[in-house]
């Protein structure tokens, strides 16, 4: 049953807010709170108290009738039927324009309800007002509590940064507009005690709300769950956010499932021992949690609490493989990364040119066979968001080969093979430049000519965009975009993205970096301009990776299979790191070598 199915009587003086409070069995819990809730600094006829009692047999339904004695509640019981319906019952029972859910387990700080009242009083927009929730002072320490404490302060930080829609949820702590909320259907009573305030929340954004985070609203949580409770609770946010993920694809990425293998794979081994196995579990993260805390220290204590939320994860995970049928079924669904190999020019070595840009043909076409042997295989960046996008199917390990700037001699060294492999591939072309040279390249010879390569013309790129090689954009003429005035910016991407489209008759939805450069206003121009955008910071793109900044690893000619190897298991090369430490070693050695030889002169 939905908001929308029960009667709603309404008073003839509307209040400015409702308090909705859910509880079940935690009369002395309430005893605690409620008095907190009842001395807002705000006008008593500015808001009222709806609770419901969700099946309770402690006594709570005596002393709610006791309290409404000395200030009249709205009080309602069910039988049993869960937090959402128990929402939407007091949501239906609710008068007031907005409504600010709260548990039972809440102290309130007596500037509650002022602050939410001003958030939504700060804009005529339709908001979902996020308080900041904290942790009381506990009568007696718990590895519980300390984690909590913790992760509400990891929230608060974050959130007072920026919100995205992972913060899209009306929980304890959240007001919303009690129409918009009823418009929207309520809760959804088929997600049982958990992400219940997510598919809601995500509901309401689809509507026109966004979230908002008003650290002023303060509450704090009142622990009294054992370890044991928290992993119950784990368990079902697990199943339930693979039912959230499935029926709301735009929250993907933003799910805690998104970074099931974001971690090492070593870190992702270990994941999946812990998820798997609950004695592995019990022995490697719940035995030294209890140590941890019964040492006492600062950092022992710490150390506990990290344990704890390991455990968490654990469990959160194990309820997603359970709904998914099976830890392969999960990693399909959530758990794929991509490599990505960033390629400029293919072809023979020219005198005087920049020798870190070039492979050589024979190198690339170990690389291609490389990638057969380890079982990789090569999507179009159209495959990879698809996959992010809703989880449609994609191979087991799927790799991106990329070329940037459109160098003419990819159709004669690089080009041929692909096709002749079956292998797609993404060009990134400067649209006014094609047909021209690479004039942007700084590579000197004596110091004084500059070497440059031909690039593909036109007619090039339309013949081997319908060959397999999604062509993207890559500026207009291959500027450093964060020099670049606003109106240049968009001259740039957007112009290259027209020029293209124009060719190609087609939609151009990718982009990279030119010299790989990129700030905050060049990332938001790209994710506004395109679906994908591409870097050159080393590393592997997961479901979580923002798709305006995805990773590539760029091959260079001194690379060998080796470090292909390490790029497409790791997202970049420790050969190279360390090949590159002891260049700069060897370069600071020779110039303080001559220093000291010339400087006496």
């Amino acid at each position: 049953m939905t908001i929308a199915d029960r009667p709603a009587s309404r008073p003839a003086r509307r209040p400015r807010i409702s308090v909705a409070v859910i509880t079940t069995d935690r009369c002395e819990l309430l005893a605690r709170t409620l008095p907190t809730v009842l001395e807002q600094d705000f006008p008593a006829e500015g808001y009222e108290v709806v609770i419901v009692d969700d099946g309770s047999t402690d006594g709570t339904a005596a002393f709610l009738q006791r309290m409404s004695i000395e200030r009249e509640l709205v009080v309602l019981g069910q039988n049993r039927s869960g937090v959402s319906a128990a929402r939407n019952a007091a949501a239906s029972a609710a008068s007031g324009e907005f409504i600010l859910f709260l548990d039972d387990d809440l102290e309130c700080d007596p500037g509650l309800l002022q602050a939410h009242s001003c958030a939504h009083a700060s804009t005529a927009d339709p908001l979902i007002v996020l308080g900041r929730l904290g942790v009381a002072v506990q009568d007696r320490p718990t590895l519980v509590g300390d984690w909590l404490r913790g992760a509400a302060d990891a929230a608060h930080t974050r959130r007072s940064r920026s919100v995205s829609l992972s913060d899209a949820f009306v929980a304890a702590n959240c007001s919303v507009s009690r129409d918009l909320l009823a418009s929207c259907g309520g809760f959804d009573e088929t997600f049982v005690n958990a992400r219940e305030e997510h598919e809601v929340g995500l509901r309401l954004v689809r509507a026109g709300a966004r979230p908002y985070y008003e650290p002023a609203a303060v509450t704090r949580e009142v622990v009294r769950k054992s370890v044991h409770q928290l992993l119950n609770d784990a368990y079902a946010v697990g199943r339930n956010e693979v039912r959230l993920c499935r029926a709301s694809p735009e929250y993907r990425r933003h799910s805690p499932l998104a970074r099931l293998h974001e971690a090492p794979r070593w870190r992702g081994r270990m994941r999946r021992v812990v998820t798997s196995s609950r004695p592995a579990e019990r022995a490697l993260l719940a035995a030294p949690a209890r140590l941890a805390f019964a040492l006492g220290t600062t950092r022992s204590r710490a150390a506990g609490a990290l344990l704890v939320g390991a455990r968490y994860g654990a469990s959160l995970r194990r309820g997603a493989m359970a709904e998914a049928g099976s830890w392969r079924a999960l990693t399909e669904e959530f758990g794929r990364r991509l490599p990505v190999l960033g390629y400029h020019r293919v072809g023979p070595a020219v005198d005087g040119a920049n020798p870190e840009l070039t492979v050589r043909p024979r190198s690339f076409e170990r690389h291609l066979r490389l990638l057969g042997r380890l079982g990789f295989t090569p999507v179009t960046p159209a495959a990879w968001l698809a996959w992010c996008r809703s989880a449609t199917r994609l191979p087991r390990r799927p790799v991106l080969l990329t070329f940037d700037d459109a160098y003419a001699d990819l159709s004669r060294y690089a080009f041929p093979s692909l096709v002749q492999a079956g292998y797609p591939a993404a060009l990134f072309a400067p649209s006014a430049r094609l047909g021209g040279e690479n004039i942007w390249d700084e590579a000197f010879v004596s110091g004084s000519c500059l070497v440059t390569h031909r690039l593909l013309g036109p007619e090039d790129l339309l013949a081997w965009d319908k060959c397999g090689i999604e062509v993207g954009a890559h500026t207009r003429t291959h500027a450093r975009l964060p020099d670049l005035e606003d109106d240049e910016l968009v001259e740039e991407m957007v112009g290259s993205k027209v020029d293209l489209e124009r060719l190609l008759r087609r939609p151009v939805s990718t982009f990279a970096y030119p010299f790989g450069s990129v700030d905050e206003q060049v990332r938001e121009r790209a994710a506004m301009t395109f679906d994908a955008a591409f870097t050159i910071h080393e590393g592997l793109n997961t479901l979580a990776t923002d798709p305006s900044l995805l990773r590539r690893s760029t091959v260079r000619s001194a690379d060998t299979i080796i470090d292909v190897f390490f790029r497409l298991y790791l997202g970049w090369s420790p050969l190279h790191r360390i090949s590159a430490k002891v260049g700069l070693i060897r370069a600071a050695t020779s110039s303080q070598k001559l220093r000291r030889r010339y400087e006496p002169l």
